[in-house]
């Protein structure tokens, strides 16, 4: 069967607004079918304010958003 591969490009940003296209990947599997994926690592400003949010809540202080 005839069959088109086609490149795109494409940025990923965290709801948040930083850019993670230096920590998101694509795949090609073959496993069980044919597919591709996208895996893209957490943001780390976003962990680092959840990290700040968690020793907060632990010592009974508000947020320093």
């Amino acid at each position: 069967m005839p069959e088109f591969n086609v490149g795109v490009e494409f940025d990923v940003y965290c709801s948040c607004g930083a850019a993670l296209c230096n920590q998101s990947t694509t795949t090609d599997w073959f496993r069980g079918g044919r597919g591709r994926a996208l895996t893209v690592e957490p943001c780390t400003q976003c962990l680092d304010k959840a990290h700040r949010a968690g020793y907060d809540e632990r010592d009974g202080e508000e947020s320093h958003d």
